[in-house]
């Protein structure tokens, strides 16, 4: 008759299976943690970045119409009808313009 093999579990071993195994169930978990929060920053991210997209566009609108008033402002046209009209102002008819150098503004 043939022997059976000794088929008797030793505790100790099945301590450090489980052991083993919580760790790698650990690992795992942490690891799609790690995963999903770096998915979730990424996502994060592009809104941002999408949202920052919007507010440069929407500068870059503004700075285009403040150059446009700032030009209309600065028009030859517009200061010399304000002179003329609100400060009674005139061209020089008879040559008495006075130059003054940088030192005497």
């Amino acid at each position: 008759m043939k022997q059976k093999p000794n088929t008797i579990k030793k505790p100790g071993l099945q301590k450090s299976h489980r052991a083993l195994w919580s760790a790698v169930i650990l690992m795992l978990f942490c690891e799609l943690l790690f995963y999903t929060w770096i998915r979730v920053e990424a996502t994060h991210n592009a809104f941002n970045i999408t949202k920052l997209q919007e507010n440069l566009a929407k500068a870059t609108s503004y700075q285009a119409a403040l150059v446009l008033e700032k030009e209309r402002l600065n028009s030859l046209d517009r200061i010399s009808k304000i002179a003329v009209s609100k400060l009674a102002l005139s061209l020089d008819t008879t040559g008495k313009i006075i130059y003054l150098t940088e030192e005497e503004w």
